[in-house]
């Protein structure tokens, strides 16, 4: 019975957080923290005109993922991607300089909405960008996995595929602190987007309404 009881106070302390942390946020939205922008640089990669890939890369970096994310963007760079950098803290000069090496662009922005917060504020910047009309993929990505130098192989297999959209995780991933993505890959495979076009929703989640599918009558054959 003691150990029922403090599972059941460990699981309403849990809740009880996450509902602050909504609360939080839901207030800095209202004062428009999520538009904030500490600094913005341009990277050293150059990707030249009319390149049709981008990502975005959600970045919460410490000293010892910072490595795991590089291979990340060397990966797509490999593949033509233009990289954007989204960090939602403030970073240290020698982990900016290391970043800036490997993006076309970095943004350090305020700390809100965890991974969605930095997808929303890319895909903006993107569609602000001239070459935004000619893109034909774009990738979120966040730095919470452990990516191999051989990532840019893996990519390249995915660009190979006939698919409107594809996810890649670890089998571990919900086990660790930064989760976000996953939620959006458990909402897909739950179809609460299947009738939501998703670049739309990614700029305006509450102001995306649903499509209505055309009726289709099935036939039934009785013979």
């Amino acid at each position: 019975m003691t150990n029922l009881l403090r599972t059941f106070a460990k699981r309403q302390v849990y809740r009880a957080s996450i509902w602050s942390l909504y609360v939080r946020e839901a207030f800095l939205l209202l004062l428009g923290r999520d538009r904030l922008i500490y600094s913005e640089r341009a990277g050293a990669l150059v990707s030249g005109p009319g390149f049709q890939r981008a990502v975005v890369m959600a970045l919460h970096p410490d000293e010892s993922g910072l490595t795991f994310a590089l291979n990340a963007m060397k990966g797509f760079a490999a593949n033509g991607f233009f990289v954007l950098a989204v960090s939602s803290k403030r970073l240290p000069p020698w982990m900016s300089e290391r970043i800036l090496a490997h993006c076309d662009h970095l943004i350090e922005r305020y700390s809100i909405g965890r991974d969605f917060g930095s997808y929303k504020l890319g895909f903006s910047w993107l569609k602000r960008q001239d070459f935004y009309g000619g893109l034909d993929t774009l990738a979120l990505v966040n730095d919470s996995m452990y990516y191999p130098q051989s990532i840019a192989a893996a990519i390249n297999e995915m660009l190979q595929q006939d698919a409107p959209w594809m996810a890649l995780h670890e089998n571990y991933h919900l086990s660790q602190a930064k989760w976000s993505f996953s939620n959006l890959a458990s909402m897909l495979r739950l179809n609460l987007f299947t009738y939501r076009d998703l670049r739309r929703w990614l700029e305006n989640p509450f102001g995306t309404p649903p499509l209505v599918p055309l009726a289709e009558q099935l036939s039934l054959d009785l013979s």
